[in-house]
């Protein structure tokens, strides 16, 4: 809504502002419950950010010990504001709300300010302040107050007020909405009313249990996965609406192949296929970021193929990068060999003990010990400390030839990947180690160019679910049995494909070369 309101801006009254409209009318008949101010009482402010907002609750303390909230503010940041270092957002934010609640503090004695950005403190000690954090400083000479340190996970309130800015800026429509939205395309309303009449003479048409529009078409030939794909028909209106969702907010600005099946998947619409690829031409984020990190295509060097998930993986770490508000600066990437599920994890440094760790609760917890473990040479992957933990876990440890990192090329791909996706995402949140969830999410649900089926698939046996899927009563099974017994049968036949396509994708690559 605040976005409608800008100078120049295009006022259009999409499905995703109707919502944040929606909310706020929901917030207005629902408020939370607010205490009256007390100038008698002992009064303290919590305060937050986020590269989209900042937020601060003004509360005040009751003799029993009890604390309750007086006000609530937050603020959206500007294009310019949104550029600030951590610690300038954090201070700016305390001015911000000290400006705001001036009436309730001015001339009182002194009250605490919270923070979770620990580094503050030493900032605002700096001698030689910026022309502007000196302008601030001056401006709140007027109050009495002492700024102290709290752990992010007590400082709940403010963050959510920093943050909640901060979701996916698509709001995809409900069921009810595209069925409305089906009866009103022409040519949609025209099929509807064919399939009601049963004159319909495309049996790939049909309408759900819900009363969507369906399609049904045929996978890829080399799909391990042999069932049809039951896909929502979107009209015209949707179109934008759904390209900017999938390529955008869940697929990471990942390249055509990966969107186009992903949309696939789930939609369908006549010419789907070039106006994808139109859609990704015209990106701006993917022209002015697609080649930040250049890796070159590393040479292939044939090894056994892993065949079943969990048996092989390889490790990497790339870095470092620019170090976060929480200290972070290297990504560790841990990437299964048969299923090409991914793990990221950010680390604050290289040390053996940390990769160990992050690699014992972000893998092994997860999924196991592998049999076999893939690294370069590294001194961090060749120290006693690793070394003894490959034992302890009972992996077998493989390092590739010395002074060639890129011959661990099915780690380092996925590399170019994850750094291209935080370069485009990175201009809308600096703090890269924030976005490293989304990038896993974005790339465990596509669709993978060597196996052919999306690695969330591989390792669960059924599709991840996303906001844009839509519910499908159609797809029960009578009993948990029922389910299990199939779900062996698949996976197996699915297991048997992929092996399949990752060893002709192994000669055809070494045949390339």
């Amino acid at each position: 809504l605040t976005n409608l309101l800008r100078k120049d801006g295009k006022f259009e009254w999409s499905p995703t502002v109707q919502a944040a409209f929606e909310d706020i009318k929901n917030a207005i008949l629902k408020p939370p419950c607010l205490a009256l101010p007390d100038f008698n009482l002992e009064m303290q402010i919590t305060t937050d950010s986020s590269e989209k907002g900042i937020g601060a609750v003004l509360e005040q303390i009751y003799p029993s010990g009890e604390i309750k909230p007086i006000y609530f503010y937050s603020k959206k940041l500007n294009p310019t504001q949104s550029k600030y270092s951590a610690s300038v957002l954090e201070f700016y934010a305390i001015y911000c709300a000290l400006q705001f609640f001036r009436a309730f503090l001015i001339g009182k004695k002194k009250f605490l300010i919270y923070t979770d950005h620990k580094p503050l403190l030493g900032f605002l000690s700096n001698k030689n302040p910026s022309a502007k954090i000196l302008r601030w400083k001056l401006a709140l000479e007027e109050f009495n107050y002492e700024i102290r340190y709290v752990k992010g996970t007590m400082n709940p309130v403010a963050d959510h007020l920093s943050r909640s800015i901060n979701t996916n800026s698509i709001c995809f429509p409900n069921s009810e909405t595209i069925i409305t939205l089906q009866n009103q395309d022409p040519k949609l309303k025209t099929i509807i009313s064919k399939i009601n009449n049963n004159t319909n003479n495309d049996d790939s048409y049909f309408i759900s249990e819900e009363g969507l529009l369906m399609h049904l078409s045929k996978r890829h030939s080399k799909s391990p996965r042999t069932s049809l794909i039951k896909q929502i028909c979107i009209p015209h209106s949707l179109k934008s609406t759904i390209l900017k969702a999938i390529h955008n907010d869940y697929g990471g600005h990942l390249r055509f192949f990966k969107t186009y099946h992903r949309l696939r998947e789930k939609f369908f619409w006549s010419k789907m296929y070039c106006d994808t690829k139109n859609f990704i031409n015209s990106c701006e984020i993917c022209l002015s970021r697609r080649s930040a990190f250049n890796i070159n295509k590393p040479p292939h060097q044939p090894f056994t193929q892993s065949k079943f998930p969990g048996e092989c993986c390889h490790v990497d770490i790339f870095g470092p990068l620019k170090t976060t508000s929480k200290g972070n600066k290297y990504v560790l990437s841990i990437i299964d060999a048969f299923t090409k599920y991914i793990h990221l994890v950010s680390l604050s440094d290289t040390k053996s003990e940390s990769i160990s760790k992050a690699i014992f609760d972000n893998f092994i917890a997860l999924k196991g010990c592998p049999e076999v473990m893939i690294t370069d040479n590294a001194k961090y992957f060749k120290s006693k400390e690793f070394s003894d933990f490959c034992k302890i876990n009972s992996i077998e440890r493989r390092h590739i030839s010395a002074y060639s990192a890129f011959v661990n090329g099915r780690v380092e791909r996925p590399n170019y990947s994850i750094a291209n996706i935080l370069a485009a995402l990175c201009d809308e949140n600096p703090e890269w180690d924030q976005l490293l969830p989304h990038v896993m999410m974005s790339l465990n649900s596509s669709t993978h160019e060597a196996t052919h089926t999306s690695p969330f698939f591989l390792e669960h046996g059924r599709d991840m679910r996303l906001p844009y899927c839509i519910k499908d009563s159609a797809n029960k099974f009578q009993s948990e049995t029922e389910y299990l017994q199939q779900l062996i049968l698949n996976l197996n036949e699915v297991f048997s494909k992929t092996l399949t396509n990752l060893i002709e994708q192994e000669k055809k690559t070494y045949a390339s070369q």
